[in-house]
């Protein structure tokens, strides 16, 4: 098993701020904290909040430092709005930086659909996605970038983005009809659409053969996402059933990144307790995983 983990890219570039500092707290500055994370058996990092105003400099530093801790690489980016033919400096300054460092490495790159505050109805929403990954597809492919685009599951919200049922997912990748973009199964947008709007559990067959890459964390009692999935941290019964999609996923032989995806600044605890939640989710995983 692949144990991904994804953290602030300004962590990653030796920056400062507030939730770089809580990184720094629970783990300690960039170098022992990725030396700890690899101890634990994690051979991946995705940086986790790459977007359209993330200073240039900061994303070059943080992809430079991954791939100096010898640690694969995958990034969360967005889908812009793509009406002049030329993909954002952010995307291309990404996609330069990945190749410089990780020559003939396919870097998976997760986007979510468009939301539906920006356009006035719902199939606005969906054509302008399906409109914007196609040319994103394409640009990428084109510039034979090292970086493969992936649709993620999403939450299901108030004027959120489109694609938040794998039924959805799986028709919006036919319709952008792009043999490069795959799919991101992330388990807690599932589980909490599961438990709060009675969507299907368990993904079809079709879901799991496009599946290139994942996002892993726990609903939290309060319904947030993004919790732990360690087996004893009070949360017994929605751990439960995110340990068994865990466990479809393994059956299913999936063989990408099992990727983490958890955001200690919303749990409760002190800072040694919310490191030790980290900790016992990623052991959770190797367990899983066998």
């Amino acid at each position: 098993m692949q144990i991904g983990f994804s953290l602030p890219t300004g962590y990653l570039a030796g920056l400062i701020g507030d939730d770089v500092e809580m990184w720094v707290e629970m783990f300690g500055p960039r170098e022992s904290g990725l030396e700890a994370l690899k101890g634990l058996g994690v051979t991946s990092i995705e940086l986790n909040d790459v977007r359209e105003h993330t200073p240039l400099k900061e994303i070059k530093q943080a992809i430079e430092f991954v791939s100096r801790m010898e640690l694969q690489l995958s990034v969360h980016l967005w889908l812009p709005l793509l009406d002049d033919g030329g993909l954002p400096e952010a995307f291309m300054e990404a996609s330069r930086a990945i190749g410089e460092t990780e020559t003939g490495v396919a870097v998976q790159a997760i986007i979510h659909g468009h939301r539906g505050s920006m356009f006035p109805k719902t199939e606005d929403t969906w054509a302008r996605t399906v409109h914007d990954l196609r040319i994103m597809c394409h640009l990428l492919e084109q510039g034979e970038s090292p970086m493969v685009p992936t649709l993620e599951l999403c939450r299901q919200k108030a004027d959120g983005p489109v694609g938040v049922t794998f039924q959805e997912i799986l028709a919006l990748v036919r319709e952008v009809e792009s043999p490069g973009l795959g799919i991101c199964w992330d388990l807690g947008h599932g589980l909490s659409n599961v438990l709060v709007h009675g969507h299907e559990e368990f993904p079809p067959e079709g879901f799991l053969a496009g599946l290139t890459h994942t996002h892993i964390h726990g609903v939290l009692p309060n319904g947030r996402t993004h919790g732990p999935i360690g087996r004893d941290d009070g949360m017994v019964e929605h751990n439960a059933r995110t340990h068994r999609l865990l466990e479809v996923l393994r059956d299913s032989g999936y063989q990408g990144i099992y990727n983490l995806e958890l955001y200690p600044a919303r749990w409760e605890g002190t800072m040694a307790h919310r490191r030790d939640l980290v900790c016992r989710s990623i052991e959770t995983l190797q367990e899983i995983g066998g």
